[in-house]
């Protein structure tokens, strides 16, 4: 096997994971015996992580046309980027298509030939999400060396454009599912502040409080609809929505205790997933109800209205970080918070 594995890592170029037609032989993922497609190589099923997969991805020579090597510390255009990366999730089956549509369940039962009922899928959806998003990564990893070839050249896109720095990419590097949810969700909050608010572009006022609690509870919402766990979705929303506050440029990409507006970002997206934890309910069989996009807007609007019982002004980053932890790491670090009321600076 370790000769196999040496062959694997030291090839020319590789191909997406779904090209294949020829698998190897089951290994056990998860508890399950699952199928490893012959040209992904072991480590993108048995590492413990998705990060030490993305990273293992990373020393992998993928060449382009030319045979410029991609560059894990690259950013790309967001727009090309997730293009890429829709490509790639919306090629695996949809478990948030219900019911299950055949070809889907045909393809989970062929990766998973313990899993045969649509109940099956659905108690063990997380893991069946945990092995295609593996194979994600391999295919993802493929299609940016293409896509930098593609862009270069291209035009120097704005830093707060979702999904453009470095962290976000990386996040999305490691779990390609979660990272789409999080881009639609991001741009179901956008509509939603338009919808409420007139814009969704200015900082620092209620309507950007909106904006970040919709897209954070928003984003609970699809990857729980998508097959993660809720532990896994409140961890994954908060990861991905703090990411969007570092700035590389900035503080070496470290969170400012001091940048009021982070502060106000941070609270307010711990505010959207505190939201979701207090309003899901589950039971003996998994999840019973989840609130509806129209009860998060509506919820969530009314909330950023009330200054009376509701949302607060705050004039200091240490003030608002006195709510919760006082620390802003701290803060960044919760997958929600006790603290029920969101804060404004304007």
């Amino acid at each position: 096997m370790l000769s196999s594995l040496v062959l694997s890592c030291q090839q020319d170029s590789l191909t997406p994971s779904q090209d294949s037609t020829k698998p190897e032989p089951y290994l056990v993922f998860q508890g399950f015996n699952v199928v490893k497609p012959a040209n992904v190589p072991l480590e993108v099923l048995t590492f413990k992580t998705n990060k030490e997969v993305a990273q293992f991805l990373g020393t992998i020579p993928k060449n382009s046309p030319n045979g410029r090597e991609a560059v894990a510390s690259e950013v790309y255009d967001p727009e090309l980027f997730y293009r890429v990366v829709e490509k790639v999730v919306r090629s695996y089956p949809d478990l948030s298509n219900r019911p299950y549509v055949s070809s889907d369940k045909q393809r989970i039962h062929k990766d998973f030939p313990a899993i045969i009922t649509d109940e099956d899928i659905l108690k063990n959806s997380d893991i069946i999400l945990a092995y295609y998003e593996r194979l994600m990564q391999f295919d993802l990893s493929v299609e940016l060396a293409k896509l930098q070839e593609v862009q270069k050249g291209a035009r120097i896109v704005d830093y707060n454009a979702p999904g453009t720095n470095i962290y976000e990419q990386a996040l999305v590097n490691q779990h390609p599912a979660a990272g789409l949810s999080m881009r639609d969700a991001r741009w179901d909050a956008e509509s939603w502040t338009d919808e409420k608010f007139a814009t969704h572009i200015p900082d620092k006022w209620r309507g950007n409080a909106f904006k970040h609690m919709v897209w954070n509870a928003q984003g609970v919402k699809k990857m729980i609809w998508q097959g993660y766990s809720q532990w896994t979705a409140y961890d994954l929303t908060k990861q991905f929505t703090t990411a969007h506050e570092r700035d590389p440029n900035v503080n070496n990409g470290n969170l400012d205790p001091n940048n009021i507006d982070t502060a106000m970002d941070l609270h307010n997206n711990a505010q959207g997933r505190s939201y979701m934890k207090n309003n899901i309910s589950w039971g003996v069989f998994g999840l019973r109800s989840m609130p509806s996009e129209s009860s998060i807007k509506n919820d969530m609007a009314n909330h950023c209205n009330d200054d009376v019982n509701q949302i607060r002004y705050l004039t200091s980053a240490s003030a608002i970080l006195a709510l919760t932890y006082g620390d802003v790491n701290a803060l960044a670090d919760a997958n929600y918070v006790s603290y029920p009321n969101a804060v404004r600076i304007q």
